[in-house]
């Protein structure tokens, strides 16, 4: 099936998880639209006259799947199903992603559902006549197909969670394309880029837009400069050449000048230690039980924190707040979500908790 030739195949992560190969699967994929059942909220959602669940407005194509297929699966064209779960949130786009189950077990194909989910759009559910955040079940198919004949050429693919630098809110404004502006529409665009040496991001090229002819594509890959991806992965790996797909989304309120930014909910990268914030409590403390310290900051560029105020802490005036400020420099979020929105210049709120036994007993006195 196919022409001969070799095929890419994508590992994401520096593993080998991902893949994508080109053209061979096309025809092997024709039937994937009516394996990708409809999403299923949970068990015990109940509706009221005029509510509805979340149903599908863009289901993954043929080209989306292809991009997600797992390496050890595609060196033999071994199909296989995923069970995801997501929240939609009240603009139909998909988050908070997790593996449900996936047959057969650790062959990674509930990785490339998750993957592929942030090519997903659906119709937010309904509630008392306005959208709201929910949550769904997909089950989807990856059907068997005949392997290519020249095999599979590996190559990287990197989740966008990885990336460092991404556009800010008012870039992602800026850049909202002049016909979709004039008409007052929202859209999105995913987009399939190059890796360079020093982790800028090249080469795009458009995978999908919605809706069409307004511009959404160009104006994503106008933001493709202000991307950027590490050069290194944690195993010392260079990711010089990988490729990363990037989603961009465009909401209406973007065009409200009043509006609160529109920023997506951030994936945590690092967090302070329990010994970390042992060692910047007031001198002479001894804390037994649980400490809760909440902050509010600011999503600076690079996905630190600043401007960082003390929103709650409990107990109360022991100072263990300054603790959490002092701490606060190691926090690290994601500066892009999956489903294409920014994270810098959102407030945050950083919730701290720690458990801290009781003081041993005092030594018996001689």
């Amino acid at each position: 099936m196919g022409a001969p030739g070799r095929s890419l195949l994508f590992a994401v992560g520096g593993g080998r998880q991902l893949v994508f190969v080109k053209r061979a699967l096309l025809a092997a994929l024709s039937v994937f639209a009516a394996t990708t059942a409809a999403a299923a909220p949970p068990a015990d959602s109940k509706l009221a006259p005029g509510d509805s669940n979340a149903d599908w407005l863009k289901k993954p194509t043929q080209a989306d799947l292809m991009a997600v297929w797992p390496h050890d699966a595609a060196q033999v064209g071994a199909g296989g199903k995923a069970l995801i779960g997501c929240k939609v949130t009240e603009r139909g786009l998909l988050n908070s992603c997790v593996v449900l189950s996936e047959s057969p077990a650790g062959a990674g194909f509930g990785a490339a559902a998750v993957m592929v989910s942030s090519q997903f759009l659906m119709k937010p559910a309904i509630r008392n006549g306005k959208p709201v955040e929910s949550e769904v079940r997909i089950p989807i198919t990856f059907p068997s197909y005949e392997p290519p004949q020249g095999g599979v050429e590996g190559r990287m693919l990197l989740p966008v969670a990885l990336l460092t630098v991404a556009p800010t809110y008012a870039q992602v404004v800026e850049a909202y394309p002049a016909k979709a502006r004039a008409k007052g529409a929202g859209g999105r665009a995913a987009l399939s880029c190059n890796v360079r040496s020093d982790g800028q991001i090249q080469y795009c090229t458009v995978l999908t837009e919605d809706p069409g002819g307004l511009g959404f594509g160009a104006a994503a890959k106008s933001l493709a400069p202000l991307f950027k991806a590490p050069t290194t992965l944690a195993d010392g790996r260079s990711t010089r050449g990988a490729v990363m797909q990037i989603s961009v989304v465009f909401v209406t309120d973007m065009l409200k000048s009043d509006s609160t930014p529109v920023v997506g909910k951030p994936n945590w990268i690092s967090a302070p230690t329990a010994q970390q914030f042992t060692a910047a409590m007031p001198k002479g403390s001894e804390p037994t039980g649980t400490i809760r310290v909440a902050l509010d900051c600011l999503i600076a560029p690079g996905g630190h924190v600043s401007d960082c105020k003390v929103a709650s802490e409990s107990p109360p005036d022991k100072g263990f707040g300054a603790s959490a400020l002092a701490v606060a420099p190691y926090v690290q979020v994601s500066v892009w979500t999956p489903e294409g929105l920014p994270t810098v210049g959102a407030r945050l709120r950083v919730p701290f908790r720690f458990e801290f036994g009781a003081p041993p007993p005092p030594a018996p006195k001689p």
